[in-house]
């Protein structure tokens, strides 16, 4: 009886033993791995990294592959402890890589104890091309060639940076500002950036949908001459101008202005006297490509060239004669006892009248030895000529 107690005693021992050494097993602390490991340089083939060493580490596995898992291995290597980085070459450009770094005593057991994973990228190729390809009123539209490899792209435009993952991008377009850059780029899960040198775009506008009316209009006027200029603002890289006639609505010439923001062109000896023309115009931009995109026309405005306009003073009286008119429906004549404002509608007459006798202003009678201004307002419908006749000041009699 005695012997089995201290048989089942020791049994018992002996199980506790082994709880013990078991448990002690499960507390084992897991051998120390690199540290912060990262991506501190590129180019199109190699990458560089740098880790956090290890205290007491002999030597430090490196391995680069095309997978997180390490199934297809590219590249592996070993440092010693005294070297914290490492140049990883013969990589694709515009690609990712994924890098671990294990730490052991000596070579053989160097590839153990792996940090974790990080991805890396290489530089991709450069933008080769970048062209101007569009505009609306606000915008100016550029395209590039994609480049394999860059997921994401960088647009430098009027000290401005915008990024993309797409190979087109709408500038907000600001006045004077008509070149832009683009460079590509490829970014890591880590956020490390590889990039290449830009490539640039110029003559990039943004374009006007319609020149508004009171943006149109003649910049010069010489009807002695015959010679008139026809003036807008705009965005774009010119202007289109198309002058008809009023009274049949036929086209009679054009014109186009080559000037960005502001344009004119200039006609001489087109007008023909004494006949009503409408003219309107559009801006436009030209692509790299030699595209030519335009606005809408704009509203109509309007203009006639009297040959002659003549007055003569009789006795409390000025006499108006100009020449017969066509295209004309309807004419006001105007007068002032100041030159640039003041004036006062003496009459309106029919677009086939020629001549006019001007006794009143302000419905009283002209007042002998005082200076009068009269003006002759020319209409086609309720579209008044932005040419009209202006007298000097005339002294009645």
């Amino acid at each position: 009886m005695g012997q089995k107690k201290a048989c089942m005693k020791s049994t018992v021992i002996s199980f506790m033993l082994l709880v013990v050494m078991v448990f002690a097993m499960s507390v084992t602390v897991a051998a120390a791995t690199p540290t912060n490991v990262r991506q501190t340089s590129d180019s199109d083939t190699s990458v560089r990294i740098e880790w956090m060493g290890v205290a007491g580490t002999g030597y430090y596995g490196i391995q680069a592959a095309t997978d997180a898992g390490f199934a297809n291995v590219v590249f592996e290597d070993y440092r010693t402890s005294s070297s914290s980085y490492m140049y990883i070459s013969r990589l694709a450009a515009g690609s990712s890589y994924y890098v671990r770094i294990g730490c052991g005593a000596d070579r053989d057991h160097c590839y153990e104890n792996w940090s974790s994973p990080i991805e890396v990228v290489t530089t991709p190729a450069k933008v080769s091309t970048v062209k101007f390809t569009g505009a609306t009123d606000k915008k100016a539209t550029i395209a590039w060639n994609a480049v394999s490899g860059a997921n994401r792209y960088v647009v430098e435009y009027n000290g401005k940076k915008y990024t993309t993952d797409q190979n087109t991008y709408a500038l907000p377009y600001a006045s004077g500002a008509s070149s832009a850059k683009v460079l590509s780029e490829r970014v890591s899960s880590t956020g490390y950036v590889a990039d290449t040198i830009s490539a640039y775009v110029y003559d990039i506008s943004a374009l006007t949908k319609k020149i508004a009316k009171k943006n149109l209009g003649f910049v010069n006027v010489y009807p002695n001459i015959n010679v008139f200029q026809i003036g807008a603002n705009y965005k774009g890289h010119g202007m289109d101008v198309k002058v008809y006639n009023a009274k049949t609505g036929k086209a009679a010439f054009s014109g186009t202005a080559k000037n960005t923001s502001y344009g004119s062109v200039e006609f001489r000896n087109k007008f023909k006297y004494n006949v009503m023309y409408k003219y309107r115009a559009r801006a436009y931009v030209t692509t790299t490509d030699g595209r030519k995109i335009t606005g809408d026309w704009s509203s109509y405005r309007y203009v006639v060239n009297p040959k002659k306009s003549q007055y003569s003073v009789g006795s409390g009286k000025i006499k108006l004669k100009w020449s017969k008119l066509t295209g004309v429906t309807k004419i006001k004549v105007q007068v002032s006892t100041k030159e640039n404002s003041g004036y006062k509608t003496a009459a309106t007459l029919k677009g086939t009248k020629t001549s006019y006798t001007l006794s009143k202003y302000n419905k009283k009678a002209l007042k002998k030895g005082r200076n009068y201004y009269v003006r002759i307002l020319y209409y086609s419908g309720s579209n008044l000529s932005d040419y009209i006749s202006q007298s000097r000041a005339i002294k009645v009699r």
